[in-house]
């Protein structure tokens, strides 16, 4: 009897694109939060105008969800998940490019 792909064994399909979606909404939803906790432990509270309060928390949780969202590309694309490169990742790349990706995988596989 053949033994199922190691990659493949019991993984379930995943929606790559609901899941990123997901994450960058709770990051951006809680850095939100976090901006406008610790905002009165800057000066610009008590010196700077609503609106510029208002633009400090929005510029940093920006740029809090743009550093969230490089950590989780990087991490996808050093890990490799299984089902993400026949989705995301590959799409644009040539098939052989993709099937030079399979056997990368393949080789690395313990």
């Amino acid at each position: 009897m053949r033994s199922p792909d190691p990659e493949t064994r019991g993984a379930r399909p995943v929606d790559w694109i609901a899941a990123l979606r997901a994450h960058l909404l709770a990051t951006a939803f809680l850095d939100l939060l976090w901006e406008a906790a610790h905002l009165p432990l800057y000066t610009i509270w008590m010196d700077g105008t609503i609106r510029d309060n208002a633009f400090a928390v929005l510029h940093c949780t920006m740029g809090d969800v743009l550093i969230a969202l490089a950590a989780l590309t990087a991490a996808l694309v050093v890990a490799r998940p299984p089902g993400l490169a026949d989705t995301a990742l590959d799409a644009g790349r040539s098939p052989d490019a993709r099937d030079r990706s399979r056997l990368h995988r393949v080789w690395r596989a313990p």
